[in-house]
């Protein structure tokens, strides 16, 4: 009697440790109904595709305004004055002048070019708030490019006698008793055919002419008339 008692014992024990055996080589199916486990991963950028990634794309976080992205790239003081001044940008370059400072306040300075020669008004840049002026000289400051004249696309006239024709530009009398000095350079003269001293030669120009100052006018025809 105590022999089967003790091999039962034993038989029992055999069983729990199989048993337990088993569920520690299996654990995943120890647990009958539990749901699979599944594995979140994140993608990362391998460190080549970094590196192909364009630094010229910039990125917004959601729900932040379009404006930031166009913000990233400031203007530079050329692409500030060509957006303010209505001008043939084709025809007229910009070149750098040196600083200008006005009651303290410091001012980035450009000149325009037509071919070989500076016309119009210095343009001045704010380097506090970007703003663009004009400056000519007798101005007693920088005025608002908005608001000069100098570049009012209205075509006017003026027309006086010739008192020299230089090859580069004219001198006239004008009715006024002004003398004149005008380029002739980049200026339409077709209907321009004789230069002698005491010619009525009309002037076509848009801005404005004080005088004899042709600082703030942009001179387009030069013609011959009776």
């Amino acid at each position: 009697m105590k022999k089967a008692l003790v091999f039962a014992i034993i038989a029992v024990m055999a069983l729990a440790t199989g048993f337990f055996a088993y569920r520690y080589a299996n654990p995943e199916t120890s647990r009958s109904g539990a749901a699979p486990r599944v594995a979140i991963t994140r993608s990362v950028p391998s460190s080549s595709e970094a590196a192909d990634a364009s630094p010229s794309e910039d990125i917004l976080e959601p729900g932040s305004s379009p404006a930031l992205k166009n913000s990233a790239r400031q203007q530079t003081d050329p692409e500030r004055i060509m957006a303010a001044i209505d001008l043939d940008w084709k025809k007229f370059t910009l070149k750098p002048s040196p600083t200008k400072v006005f009651k303290d306040k410091a001012y980035s300075v450009y000149d325009i070019w037509n071919e070989d020669y500076v016309v119009g008004p210095k343009i001045l840049v704010d380097q506090s708030s970007r703003n663009v002026f004009t400056w000519a000289p007798g101005d007693a400051s920088p005025i608002s490019a908005a608001k000069d004249m100098a570049f009012d696309k209205t075509l006017r006239t003026i027309t006086g006698i010739l008192k020299d024709g230089a090859m580069m530009s004219i001198v006239l009398t004008t009715d006024n008793g002004n003398s004149l000095t005008v380029r002739r350079l980049g200026v339409d003269t077709s209907r321009l055919t004789s230069l002698k001293a005491g010619d009525r030669i009309k002037v076509t120009y848009t801005g404005v002419i004080s005088g004899s100052d042709t600082t703030r006018a942009f001179i387009t025809k030069l013609e011959n008339v009776s």
